[in-house]
């Protein structure tokens, strides 16, 4: 059960739970579902004595959840008490960082072909397929793996953007013989081969579907940063070429196959043009980074963060 937690921001005390914690003895509901703002963020209650630190009511996490054990302590004679949200992140709590989108139905590989920049000709079980989505103009929505069979496959993206999958493809899907679900089960990712796993190349790391929890989900969101794979989420979703990010250098991208959404601007940026920003690792060096970020260095922006691991991050930066 995590204890410490790290002020990140906060912002006024305008909410109902902020009205319900004036009274300091009435009890306090469990926090919306709707206040979990970031995938390693969750909106705890705290009260705030004027000049004194934010202090935080005892609270657990369980499955993503937070439930608010009981009300603050008395606030000190005399204070003048605010009741305010306060956002903290646990250094202890894990994060589901990716999600697993399933396509099933009778045209699922053949629709998806026509969409993803994989070559699903070579769609396999056990070993996945690095792979992006792109819209028109050639931007990256997503970027993850793709695997399974003609009529069954099975997506790894970032869970920031799963939504953004099926909303994307939505109106296409009305000539789709086949539809997305969204697994409930956990997704758990290991180092080196997984009994019912499949490989994540070019990670070294393999996913289990179907587990009872999620685990391992930052120790493979470091081996993405290692193995200079870019998990595209929703931050800088639509933003980047996939040669910015690096993407056909890991072999997410097939130059030989057929037609699929945004080629046209993608195969002449590798053959015709040079892209003028690329892919460059940064150690966090002690700065805490978030994807979308704008990375400063000595007062002049060179880029934007485009994926955070826990010794530091990527960024497509100017050549």
């Amino acid at each position: 059960m995590p204890t410490a937690w790290s002020r990140i921001e906060c912002r006024d005390g305008a909410h109902d739970f902020g009205e319900r914690a004036r009274g300091f003895g009435a009890p306090l509901q469990p926090v919306k579902q709707d206040w979990v703002v970031e995938v390693k963020q969750v909106s705890v209650l705290a009260l705030q004595v004027r000049g004194q630190a934010p202090i935080p009511v005892l609270c657990e996490i369980d499955e993503q959840q937070v439930q608010l054990k009981h009300a603050a302590a008395t606030a000190p004679q005399h204070a003048s008490v605010i009741a305010t949200v306060v956002h903290y992140t646990s250094p202890m709590s894990i994060a589901k960082q990716f999600a697993v989108l399933d396509f099933a139905g009778p045209d699922a590989a053949s629709f998806l072909q026509g969409y993803l920049t994989a070559d699903l000709d070579a769609l396999d079980p056990q070993r996945a397929l690095p792979m992006t989505l792109c819209n028109l103009k050639g931007r990256v929505i997503v970027s993850g793996w793709i695997f399974g069979s003609q009529t069954r496959v099975r997506l790894i993206v970032h869970a920031t953007a799963a939504e953004s999958v099926q909303q994307h493809l939505r109106k296409y899907l009305l000539f789709a013989k086949s539809k997305f679900t969204l697994p409930s089960s956990g997704l758990r990712f290991a180092p080196g081969p997984a009994a019912t796993g499949v490989e994540l190349a070019p990670t070294g790391y393999w996913a289990v579907c179907d587990v009872d929890q999620d685990d391992g989900h930052e120790a493979f969101a470091d081996a993405c940063i290692d193995a200079r794979f870019v998990v595209v989420g929703k931050p800088v979703s639509e933003t980047f070429l996939p040669q910015m990010l690096g993407l056909t250098e890991v072999g997410a991208v097939s130059f030989s196959k057929g037609c699929y959404l945004g080629q046209e601007v993608v195969a002449r940026a590798q053959h015709r043009g040079q892209v003028k920003r690329g892919l460059q690792y940064y150690p966090a060096g002690g700065v805490k980074l978030a994807t979308g970020d704008d990375l400063v260095v000595d007062d002049a922006t060179l880029g934007t963060v485009v994926a955070v691991g826990s010794q530091g991050a990527l960024a497509c930066v100017r050549r």
